[in-house]
């Protein structure tokens, strides 16, 4: 599932690609992917120029110059495609924004997961999301009072968006091996020596995987993501990488480099 660094990358490509283009019209060929009709979705966006970018966790949102926002949130095999001959065919492109120029900015969705709407209010958007602060902006304060108030493992803390927004299962594995903290280590239990070390983790690897375009072939060798399966050398030691489920998600952790907190 597309995690923060992905969505920022997306975002990116966007302002890149597809400001200060106006829309001549809206193909929806997947109606479950709307969280509106499809009347409404199209009859919104046609005619309006796509204006600026904004983004908060895994949600990102694209506005117009009428003050409406396309709201995307990408599920498990989300992206987005930009193409310059609109008639070009998009593999899974579920909706469709035609520009005059002829260019065209699909919606792409293998597995259909993902949700597409409109809003007037990113920020009454976020409230009814219960969407927490975002991990790559929110404070040392804020994250160590989350963390020392947790309740159970500190892996499903990182990973509930209604507490930080945009840590998956993905990047919660790197953080914790990169913190040396075991995933099922209890969140309260964490000294503030270790919750700072995980929050300077984390605002690195968010760095890091941001500046590299979320593309981990560019990522540092020293990345658990470079060696993320079960009996796999740990590149901070000699041991081995195990995987067991935890907070429901299939988890990757170094015994040898993570001690368990509780």
């Amino acid at each position: 599932m597309p995690e923060l660094p992905d969505v920022e990358a997306i975002r990116n490509y966007v302002d890149a690609t597809s400001l200060d283009k106006k829309i001549a019209r809206v193909e929806v060929k997947s109606r479950r992917m709307l969280t509106v009709s499809g009347q409404k979705f199209r009859s919104r966006l046609k005619g309006t120029t796509l204006k600026s970018t904004s983004r908060r966790g895994k949600h990102l949102f694209v506005k117009t110059d009428k003050d409406l926002w396309i709201t995307m949130h990408f599920g498990m095999t989300g992206d987005l495609k930009f193409v310059e001959d609109g008639s070009e065919e998009v593999a899974h492109g579920q909706v469709n924004i035609f520009f005059d120029g002829g260019q065209k900015l699909s919606y792409t969705s293998l597995r259909k997961l993902g949700r597409i709407g409109l809003t007037e209010d990113i920020d009454a958007y976020i409230k009814r999301k219960k969407l927490g602060p975002d991990a790559d902006s929110i404070s040392f304060g804020e994250f160590s009072d989350i963390v020392q108030k947790g309740k159970g493992g500190i892996k499903a803390l990182l990973m509930n968006q209604k507490l930080v927004s945009g840590i998956g299962n993905i990047y919660s594995d790197e953080m914790l091996f990169q913190a040396g903290i075991h995933p099922e280590s209890a969140a309260s239990a964490l000294g503030k020596a270790d919750v700072r070390k995980l929050y300077d983790k984390m605002r690195r690897i968010f760095r890091t995987t941001i500046k590299r375009g979320a593309d981990s072939d560019k990522y540092p060798s020293s990345y658990l993501l470079k060696s993320r399966r079960q009996g796999e050398e740990c590149p901070g030691c000699s041991g081995k990488v195990k995987r067991e489920t935890i907070a429901g998600r299939s988890s990757y952790f170094c015994p040898g480099c993570q001690r368990k907190i509780t």
